[in-house]
């Protein structure tokens, strides 16, 4: 038998005594809501109270709260909450296993024409509120369509040309649009993140929309790429945008609403709610089609279940295999073979990051399947080991590759390439070639440079053939030495072995015997305090034979390190990088570089004109222009900022560092209250 779903507006019989009489509306529809926590199951009208019954929805364990100044507005008059029964007001009500919770509110009664109401659970912003809910008709009465030609069905999308390379051509995009059903009490926030290759990080660009929901914003861009749209609690829109080119949005909130609802009894099926009109259309048309599916790959919740006790290997795999089995899904989808690569692309950002980020999500998963917050002490946690062999993901999925400049996370993944710690990479110090390099991106002190050439001379790749030749005569020294004592365990001997082994090869092949020889551990022999004392003896001569003496000082040290971290940390990831995927060159290499010597704009100090010599010699003239025009706007933006007044400059010596700065820059106002933002 076919069923009808019928909106029920019915009117109970009254008794001939004269009972009052009664209008149920079940399911009614409305037009927007600022959360989807609270929903109307029916609402009943009399001549003596509006009664709404409602459902609140929220995950086990989570909390809801129905504050005491609710109230509903009929024909623009403010009617009061009563009472309500199933939900004390103004207190947070934890969900049972369901998820759910029933409750009833009642309010005065309204004029029986009123045609629609607004349901405002007090004027808080974060408080719930659902505005038109219709009362005379089963269907939205104020439905606002959109634009013509916004809404359209997906073109080209047998097209097989790939994305084209992209190309590093800076300007301003303008993204322009309007949100569909707005009202002002949405008060809504605009925000568009612009993730920036090449400097590494994130541009935020602030609007307001109008009364009717229209917007207008300014991005600029170092190339056609994606940006992220946030408005307010709606869930971010990955929108793609090319300098000098405009693209239009319209977000339909009436359709939000409708597909969003459990109750309503025109609920409509799950479908479209943001049309992009204008550059890049039917690009960014067809990838929000597939952005519910694509934003599923890594499901959080589901993601912190699936790898609980995993191993860093166990969790890589895993990762690699939600992510493989994303992309074979998208070769079946409809969409042109661009649309596939963007998302492609896309869904190898959120795989790279999660292996990123391997040990913050297995320890996240712990701490969650445990009930031990983040601030609490982490006890009965083994953390993982990342090997090597670990991040192979980086020549698989090919970091280098210009295509991801498209996505809005390859900045990201650049910035993430600097913070990769492998003990078995760069365990030699200072090469020539990382000194050269840091020469050239910062004025170096002749005391630096003599630092550094010391540096340099220490390592043991470095040594002339006559240092090479007395290590290995010390070398057989030590493992003749050893072999002496007759002390040695089997696993031992067959140490010394390997060791002896390699100092016979001929070359320079210290880093290997040194690595052999930290392996032995005369502590792990069980023998009496004389036979101790001479093993522990016998190893400490053999390391102290390649010593370097200290001519800089451990403070000196340190104060090097700290002045040039960035650059530092550059380097050594580059050669962690090039361990990893097999080169030095190539796009990745060119913006962690960029990103080093771009970071003193984000703070508000403009680059070392030896740090835009450093960049004009790069291979892509781009990276310069690009990086002198930023420092240009912070130069004029700092000469402007000197034009407002209300400040004063105070000039402090220009050898004081750390604590002794702090001090001598608060010294002048002793005695008062400071605000220090840093």
């Amino acid at each position: 038998m076919k069923k009808h779903i019928c909106f029920l507006f019915l009117l109970a019989f009254a008794s001939l005594s004269g009972t009052a009489q009664e209008i149920v509306i079940e399911r009614p529809p409305f037009s927007i809501w600022n959360y989807t926590s609270v929903e109307i199951d029916k609402i009943i009208l009399s001549d003596t109270a509006t009664i709404l019954y409602m459902t609140g929805y929220e995950k086990p364990g989570q909390w809801i709260r129905i504050a005491q100044e609710t109230y509903i507005r009929a024909n623009g008059e403010k009617k009061m909450l009563r009472y309500a029964t199933g939900m004390e007001l103004s207190k947070e009500v934890y969900m049972d296993e369901t998820g759910e919770r029933s409750f009833v509110l009642y309010f005065p009664p309204i004029d029986p024409s009123t045609e629609r109401i607004d349901f405002i659970e007090s004027d808080c912003p974060t408080c719930f509120k659902i505005w038109g809910i219709e009362l005379k008709s089963p269907v939205l009465t104020n439905r606002i369509g959109v634009p013509e030609g916004a809404r359209r069905e997906p073109e080209g999308i047998n097209d097989t040309k790939s994305l084209p390379a992209p190309v590093f051509k800076a300007g301003i995009a303008t993204l322009k649009g309007q949100v569909l059903g707005y009202i002002p009490e949405l008060n809504f926030d605009g925000l568009v993140y612009a993730n920036d290759p090449l400097t590494g990080e994130q541009y935020e660009y602030e609007f307001k929309l109008g009364d009717d929901g229209h917007f207008e914003v300014k991005v600029p861009l170092p190339c056609t790429m994606q940006v992220t749209l946030r408005l307010q609690n709606l869930k971010q829109i990955k929108v793609l945008l090319t300098p000098e080119q405009e693209s239009s949005v319209y977000v339909d909130l009436q359709g939000i609403a409708c597909q969003e609802s459990r109750a309503r009894i025109d609920k409509c099926p799950k479908g479209q709610w943001i049309y992009v009109n204008g550059a890049n259309a039917e690009l960014n048309h067809q990838f929000l089609s597939l952005s519910d599916s694509l934003n599923n790959t890594f499901n959080y919740d589901r993601f912190m279940d699936e790898i609980l006790g995993m191993s860093a290997s166990q969790y890589k795999e895993h990762v690699l295999n939600l992510a493989d089995s994303a992309i074979n899904r998208l070769k079946n989808e409809k969409g042109s073979q661009q649309v596939k690569e963007l998302a492609t692309a896309d869904v190898k950002m959120q795989a790279m990051d999660r292996l990123f980020f391997g040990s913050y999500y297995l320890e996240s998963a712990y701490r969650k399947a445990n009930n031990i917050g983040y601030r609490e002490k982490l006890t009965g946690y083994t953390p993982p080991v990342f090997s090597p062999d670990y991040y192979s993901f980086l020549k698989e999925y090919e970091i280098n590759a210009p295509r991801y400049l498209y996505t809005a996370d390859y900045c990201w993944a650049i910035n993430n390439c600097k913070f990769i710690q492998l003990n078995e990479v760069n365990k030699e110090g200072t090469t020539k070639e990382m000194k050269e390099k840091l020469a050239g991106m910062a004025d170096l002190t002749v005391e630096e440079l003599n630092y550094l050439s010391d540096c340099v001379n220490s390592n043991f790749i470095n040594w002339p053939e006559d240092k090479v030749n007395l290590f290995k005569k010390n070398c057989n020294e030590y493992v003749q030495s050893l072999r002496q004592t007759n002390l040695l365990i089997e696993k031992y001997q067959t140490l010394i072995q390997q060791i002896d082994s390699l100092n016979q090869l001929p070359g320079n092949n210290i880093q290997s015997i040194l690595e052999k020889a930290n392996l032995f551990d005369y502590r792990d022999l069980s023998v009496d305090k004389p036979a101790h004392d001479t093993l522990e003896a016998i190893q400490m001569k053999f390391f102290k034979q390649i010593v370097q003496p200290d001519t800089f000082s451990s403070d000196f040290r340190q104060a090097f390190y700290n002045k040039y971290e960035r650059q530092i940390r550059y380097l050594c990831a580059e050669e962690v990088l090039q361990s990893l995927i097999g080169t030095d060159k190539g796009l990745a290499f060119d913006l962690m570089a960029t990103q080093i010597l771009a970071s003193p704009l984000d703070e508000k100090t403009p680059l070392a004109p030896r740090v835009l010599t450093y960049v004009s010699k790069m291979d892509n003239p781009f990276y310069y222009t690009y990086l002198s025009q930023k420092n240009d706007e912070l130069l004029r933006e700092i000469e402007a900022n000197k034009k407002k007044g209300n400040y004063t400059v105070h000039t402090v010596p220009e050898a004081l560092t750390g604590d002794s700065l702090f001090y001598e820059i608060i010294k002048p106002f002793a005695g008062k209250v400071l605000l220090v933002d840093f």
